[in-house]
């Protein structure tokens, strides 16, 4: 599945623009100042592709694991161990950030309510893994409306992004996390 994941996935860059190609590459956090070229921006995207696939063979377990980047900023969450839980951090536009406990549903997404630092609920949010694209497919709901918002589709983010990142996220999200995950 892997493999024809990455076939699809270089036929799909090699039919974009420059543009396309970074815009793709700054999602998941792939430099590309260097790149001069389209097949090396294709090149890069195939890497980070290659490097997600062989962690995640590595640890099966671990797959929701890490950072993810949705949209075309792009927005990141973090999906992160805390005991025997999985813990959500992200963004909310009005609310600031969100963290939630994450649960196994009876549908096969995992859920969580997500609060806010003070603890207030302001949602839900539903995620599950994909194996065929290697992305996490999510929705939000509002506390507020009784329907599931629009799908989203994200993709993890490199390691070199997360070295870059890291430091000033982790200490925000630390604060969060024993307030609203800490077993």
């Amino acid at each position: 599945a892997v493999a024809e994941h990455l076939l699809r996935e270089t036929a799909r860059w090699r039919s974009l623009a420059v543009k396309g190609l970074r815009q793709e590459c700054q999602t998941i956090g792939v430099q590309t100042d260097d790149c001069v070229e389209k097949g090396d921006l294709v090149s890069r995207l195939l890497w980070a592709q290659v490097e997600q696939a062989k962690d995640d063979v590595e640890n099966p377990d671990g797959k929701l694991l890490g950072k993810w980047c949705y949209g075309n900023k792009p927005t990141e969450y973090v999906i992160r161990q805390s005991g025997d839980d999985l813990c959500f951090c992200g963004p909310h536009s009005h609310y600031g950030t969100l963290t939630g406990v994450l649960r196994l549903g009876s549908d096969g997404w995992l859920e969580g309510r997500l609060l806010t630092i003070s603890g207030e609920e302001m949602g839900q949010i539903r995620l599950r893994y994909t194996d065929e694209d290697l992305t996490v497919v999510s929705h939000f709901k509002s506390a507020t409306m009784p329907d599931w918002g629009r799908q989203l589709r994200a993709r993890k983010a490199t390691a070199r992004k997360l070295e870059a990142q890291e430091a000033p996220v982790v200490e925000t999200q630390e604060v969060l996390w024993q307030a609203n995950c800490a077993p």
